[in-house]
């Protein structure tokens, strides 16, 4: 995904930042609340979570090259640090790689919510946003 992104993209990720207080450490109540219901089909989430997830994949922002994520995330814990200096396209990745992960290991996702991840992941998107429409702009 070293391309540039799409106008859909842009708005898909205008989306998914809008959703980032959802995942501050202290509006988490939905998580607790959250009812989820394994089955062999698919595991179901709270609305919040859903939301997400499908705003996420309706966008086109997964990325199927995430392997080197994978890799990194055996190295060391996904923190706040990790993302300091970090551009979209891999910051994509390790959503995808999130998401993706979460199919193979029930309870992967919510984990990163819980640990912050995924609001770290946000903060930093949201952060980087001014620069991808300026980029998008010119």
């Amino acid at each position: 995904m070293e391309d540039a992104l799409t106008e859909n993209q842009l708005k898909g990720i205008h989306q998914i930042i809008a959703l980032k207080d959802e995942f501050a450490s202290g509006n988490l109540h939905w998580l607790n609340e959250m009812n989820i219901t394994v089955s062999y089909e698919q595991v179901t989430y709270s609305n919040i979570m859903d939301t997400f997830i499908n705003t996420f994949c309706t966008y086109d922002l997964p990325d199927s090259d995430y392997m080197s994520i994978h890799l990194e995330a055996n190295q060391y814990k996904m923190g706040k640090a990790l993302f300091a200096d970090t551009t979209v396209p891999k910051i994509l990745k390790h959503l995808t790689y999130i998401i993706w992960t979460d199919k193979l290991a029930d309870g992967y996702l919510p984990a990163r919510v819980k640990d912050q991840t995924i609001y770290n992941i946000l903060c930093k998107l949201a952060e980087l946003e001014p620069l991808i429409l300026k980029s998008t702009a010119a």
